[in-house]
């Protein structure tokens, strides 16, 4: 006998129906692109808070090449040239920043976009010049289409000075370390108990079902209500904070189908489960590296691999360990390893992945600083860096809830509720003496005296 499962993307809940799967992303609209023009998604954050999707249209890559064209035209030669290992001082960097507001200038854009790095792979430290570095691959950049700054030869996402402040700010020299950065998106009490009534009503007029897939819809989306967003770490009025809350949304919207990636990735509810087990799955993305090596005298650091990873709640590493959560499903985490799989191919197709995992690389960069107390060492206070009236970050909307969008689809055979879950950034789990490698060959004392 056939029966019929109702679900919502974020909810906590799960009822039997006829076939019907009411699948919910975390706010926004479906940004399928049927039409095969362009379209790049972004976020929108009105005065009240509520965000919504964003997406901008540039069928013809228009925009993006005259971009391109004005930024070749405008960078210096040096700055366009890639580079395997591009060398930025923070304290200059702090210098210049500083120069440009005295002087009533903008930031110039190789301050602002930090000389167009694309990730940080390394920190070091040079106790004859004090000065603390950062270093990674950088190359050429522009403002593309989404107004995000990628690179002109890769496309790949630039760090941003805003960001990096922010995680300095995190982790100020002398200051406690702040345990987790995350962000969650949740329902409410009150919403998910609405929901549930809902479900009672269709559950006593099953025939009334079919045919009605849009009204039962509509009906779930106002009875779910604004969901809460929570973001801890950092403040919610940073751009840190926006991209986040961002990354996780559309995550979600991945893996309901709301939302076509530009990569191939395994959804999560093209193989739902048949049987529902009434168990809420929740995803996280969360720092992971192949490795973390410091040099001899544990003042410069070396970060390998992709940097981050989202797993099902039963593989999520929290304070260093795993978490014992609610058993997932084998889609769960299917559509898991499937998205961090494809992470770097996606990173390179949608800029936001790219700035996640920038944001993971500047915290451990700065967890690392504050560790290692280099700013001590390097008598460096952050005077103008970590002062907000001086420096602002926090200019931003903070993002507090999410306007749920529901969707019918047909399906057989039964699944449990889908989504939840958010994004976890601990960087101080990455630097457990139990997890770092000493760089006994000097191959970091060898790169940081390089040129």
């Amino acid at each position: 006998m056939n029966k019929w499962f109702l679900a919502i993307a974020l909810g906590c809940f799960v009822t039997c129906c006829s076939n019907l799967v009411v699948a919910q992303g975390g706010g926004g609209g479906n940004n399928n692109n049927n039409n095969n023009q362009a379209a790049t998604g972004g976020i929108d954050i009105d005065a009240e808070g509520v965000l919504r999707t964003l997406t901008i249209s540039d069928a013809s890559g228009k925009i993006d090449n005259d971009r391109m064209k004005a930024a070749k035209a405008s960078l210096n030669t040096d700055l366009q040239k890639p580079s395997q290992s591009r060398k930025v001082s923070l304290k200059k960097l702090e210098a210049a920043a500083k120069a440009a507001k005295a002087n009533g200038e903008p930031l110039p854009d190789d301050v602002k976009y930090l000389a167009g790095l694309t990730r940080i792979t390394n920190v070091f430290f040079y106790p004859d010049s004090e000065e603390i570095v950062i270093a990674g691959p950088a190359e050429g950049f522009y403002l593309n289409s989404q107004n995000r700054p990628v690179g002109l030869e890769t496309g790949a996402a630039i760090l941003q000075l805003e960001d990096l402040v922010v995680a300095l700010r995190a982790f100020k020299p002398g200051a406690k370390p702040t345990s987790t950065i995350s962000v969650s998106i949740d329902p409410t009490v009150e919403g998910s108990q609405r929901v549930n009534q809902v479900f009672e009503q269709m559950v006593a007029n099953p025939n009334n079902i079919r045919g009605n897939e849009a009204v039962i819809a509509e009906n779930v989306r106002k009875a779910m209500g604004l969901q809460n967003i929570t973001i801890e770490g950092v403040s919610t009025k940073t751009r840190f904070a926006h991209v986040l809350t961002e990354a996780d949304y559309r995550m979600k919207l991945i893996g309901m189908g709301l939302e076509a990636p530009p990569v191939r990735i395994t959804n999560y509810v093209d193989h739902m489960p048949m049987v529902s087990n009434s168990a809420l799955n929740r995803w996280y993305f969360q720092p992971k590296y192949e490795g973390v090596s410091i040099n001899s005298d544990g003042t410069s650091m070396e970060l390998i691999g992709n940097g981050i990873e989202l797993v099902a709640e039963q593989d999520r590493i929290r304070g260093g360990e795993k978490v014992q959560g609610a058993k997932g499903n084998k889609a769960a985490r299917n559509f898991a390893a499937s998205f961090t799989k494809q992470y770097e191919a996606l990173a390179a197709r949608m800029p936001l992945y790219g700035e996640l995992r920038n944001l993971v690389d500047l915290s451990v960069a700065a967890a690392f600083i504050q560790k290692a107390q280099l700013a001590e060492k390097a008598n460096w206070n952050l005077d103008y860096f970590g002062n907000e009236q001086q420096f602002p970050t926090e200019v931003y909307a903070a993002p507090t809830q999410v306007e749920p969008v529901v969707t019918a689809i047909w399906k057989d055979g039964a699944f449990s509720t889908p989504v939840g879950g958010g994004v976890t950034i601990q960087p101080y789990a990455a630097l457990k003496s139990e997890k770092m490698n000493r760089d006994d060959a000097s191959k970091i004392d060898d790169k940081k005296n390089a040129i």
